[in-house]
């Protein structure tokens, strides 16, 4: 969707202020980059959830067979 005029002259407005302001401009982007999750680490929670339910599927279909052989 592209922007109307007046976002579009706001925006270059925010250009032109970051060019003139290095150090602003660095630390926005410290501070954007800092604060977002990386998509490695949803990955990372989606394996470790993974294998935690695999262990509990199993654990949970073994004690039942487990009692039936003793039964």
């Amino acid at each position: 969707m592209p922007l109307s005029e007046h976002e579009q002259r706001l925006f270059e407005q925010i250009e032109r202020s970051l060019a003139e302001d290095p150090k602003f401009a660095s630390a926005v982007r410290a501070t954007t980059r800092d604060s977002t999750p990386t998509p490695a680490a949803g990955g990372r929670l989606l394996v470790v959830a993974g294998l935690a339910l695999v262990v509990y599927g199993v654990a949970s279909n073994s004690v039942p067979l487990a009692w039936r052989e003793f039964v």
